[in-house]
């Protein structure tokens, strides 16, 4: 509330003038109780909506459209992933690609130099915590580790509709050197139970 001590002096020298000071402060006062009443309602609903998307989604499907409409699957038709978020904030996400090849070694920190391209162009993976816009539907990921190097420490924002158990994530539109042009990648998610 904003009455200054000069104000209040002022109010308070003038007997007829204390009946408005306590209606403007007690307007301010309902005032400031409707507001913090509403921002608070506010949030409350924004954690609602939030919690929403806390825990675990499994993949349906991934790909990406050019503004000419093609499709690709860069992990395939029938790729597989996990998104989760926290309560508290944190966020994680796998995606590969199905039945990925074992190195011909047989062990799991020695291939030849194919097979580790192979393996790393077949899965991709980052975390760290999240924030969500319930007015433009983003959630933005800041990204604290990532499979490469290049998304480490950056935000990746992405668009959001929920329906129920059934989640889609997509990128806004960027430019693709592989694909020659503008692409969008759409991410469906079903909640895991």
């Amino acid at each position: 509330m904003a009455v200054t001590l000069s104000r209040i002096a002022n109010y308070t020298s003038n007997k007829n003038a204390r009946p408005c000071l306590c209606t403007h402060i007690s307007t301010r006062c309902v005032l400031y109780n409707l507001w913090h009443h509403y921002n608070w309602a506010d949030d409350q609903l924004n954690a609602m909506d939030n919690s929403r998307l806390h825990g675990a989604w499994q993949l349906t499907s991934i790909y990406s459209t050019t503004s000419s409409g093609d499709k690709s699957y860069s992990f395939g038709s029938d790729a597989m992933g996990r998104l989760t978020y926290t309560p508290n904030g944190f966020m994680n996400v796998f995606i590969m690609k199905k039945d990925r090849p074992v190195f011909e070694g047989g062990k799991i920190d020695e291939g030849t130099p194919e097979e580790i391209r192979a393996a790393f162009q077949s899965f991709d993976a980052y975390c760290g915590r999240y924030s969500i816009d319930q007015t433009n539907k983003t959630v933005t990921h800041h990204v604290e580790m990532a499979r490469s190097p290049a998304w480490t420490g950056i935000d990746l924002v992405r668009y959001f509709e929920l329906d129920g158990t059934k989640l889609s994530i997509y990128t806004p539109e960027f430019y693709s050197d592989a694909q020659g042009g503008n692409v969008v990648v759409y991410l469906n998610w079903e909640k895991c139970t």
